[in-house]
């Protein structure tokens, strides 16, 4: 920007729909500089995009050189060392990011991760520092909105990072270090916790059965084969109506899953799969069926009818691409059916693991946990509170593994 004119600059500027945010913001501080424009009249004119705990630092944030990329898998780094005592300096990296309103998603002493949201709600950057144990630490910012051009906003959350930090740091004295060291040990050793003399006991359940989820997955495939057919029949449109049912598909075997208390994955995501294929290919049958009773004269059988369709090809956009396009369409409508079908039925059977054990059950095998202590002892502890059961135990360390499992999945979205 500061090699365009004035007229360039206010063109830019006043260009909302031609330019994207980062240029028009860009050229408006460009101006400022110029004295031709002031920051209100900037803000009036650009929706800003940073979030009100960036926006303490903007001056700051203007004086960063931004560096460009392209690729994809776009990320800046840099590191510095600091001095700081190695367990202090993740929870002072934890006062930063809330001091600039970015998620933290993940934080132990060594890492800690934040997600980095614009005015729109809408997840731009994932920044993390690495802290080794001698005190060199390594920020590093990555893209998440699946953009090959980075303007420079890897490289200014990254400075932006650092620049808090050291603020933050050098706010901290020997006595100050000291409370929040001896915080971070209170915190980790759960000296705040106190055992309860007694737990909520588990709800007595009939044996699990795998028949009750199967069955509704048959009855699944039968009436999403049939709304499938409707579709292809009438309005169809790729991807959003196998995401749709996918969906539609977990709901219907997670009530199978509370109803049968049936929570193996590894049986549960065969299920899925043999769901899916028979919806795809109900899908085509019943799109047949429908053709037989609209047309009194149709005779063809439903393998011929198939042949039909692989001979006339799939056509897109004018083109048709045969019979290859066909298959491909068929294998598209599986693969997009599946994942969705499958995304949603974890998430909605980790909800359910972790729903069905009490929080305070929960808290207390945490509590153990935390203490190094092994699964056999755990499993001693749970029983003296009432949990004698070998399944009702293992109801317990399914929802802890679920809890892990959401928290991984929170980074990684």
């Amino acid at each position: 920007m500061e090699t365009k004119s004035i007229r360039e600059l206010k063109t830019i500027l006043n260009t909302e729909n031609g330019y994207v945010y980062d240029a028009r913001q860009a050229a408006g501080w460009e101006l400022e500089k110029r004295d031709e424009i002031s920051g209100d009249e900037i803000d009036e004119m650009v929706r800003p995009t940073i979030v009100e705990g960036e926006d303490n630092y903007r001056d700051f944030i203007k004086e960063i050189k931004p560096k460009h990329s392209f690729g994809f898998n776009l990320k800046h780094s840099e590191s510095f060392q600091t001095e700081l005592n190695y367990d202090a300096i993740s929870s002072i990296f934890a006062e930063a990011f809330e001091k600039l309103d970015w998620r933290i998603v993940f934080h132990q002493k060594k890492q800690i991760e934040a997600k980095r949201g614009n005015s729109f709600d809408k997840l731009t950057e994932k920044i993390t520092a690495v802290i080794e144990k001698s005190g060199r630490v390594h920020v590093i910012s990555e893209s998440l909105s699946g953009i090959v051009w980075d303007t420079g906003r890897n490289s200014k959350r990254v400075k932006l990072l650092i620049h808090v930090f050291n603020e933050i740091a050098a706010t901290y004295n020997d006595e100050k270090l000291g409370a929040l060291l001896s915080e971070i040990e209170k915190s980790e050793s759960l000296e705040d916790y106190t055992i309860p003399e007694s737990l909520p006991q588990p709800e007595v359940e009939g044996e699990q059965s795998v028949w009750i989820p199967l069955t509704i997955s048959v009855i699944s495939s039968v009436l999403l084969g049939l709304v499938f057919a409707f579709a292809l029949k009438h309005f169809y449109i790729i991807l959003l109506y196998e995401s749709g049912l996918g969906i539609a598909l977990a709901f219907l075997i997670t009530l199978g899953i509370k109803r049968g208390k049936y929570t193996n994955y590894v049986v549960l995501r065969s299920i899925t799969g043999l769901a899916v294929v028979g919806i795809v290919f109900l899908g085509q049958y019943f799109q047949h069926l429908f053709i037989s009773l609209d047309y009194s004269d149709y005779n063809l059988s439903f393998i011929e009818f198939m042949e039909f369709k692989f001979e006339a090809g799939f056509e897109f956009d004018g083109y048709n691409t045969g019979w290859i396009g066909m298959l491909v369409i068929l294998i598209v409508q599986l693969v997009v059916l599946y994942s969705s079908g499958i995304l949603a039925l974890t998430q909605n059977l980790t909800d359910y693991q972790i729903k069905r054990v009490p929080g305070e059950v929960i808290d207390f095998a945490i509590y153990h946990w935390s203490k190094s202590e092994s699964e056999d002892i755990i499993r001693k502890e749970l029983s003296l509170k009432g949990w004698v059961l070998k399944t009702d135990q293992d109801k317990v360390f399914d929802a802890l593994g679920a809890i892990g499992y959401q928290q991984e999945a929170i980074r990684e979205v």
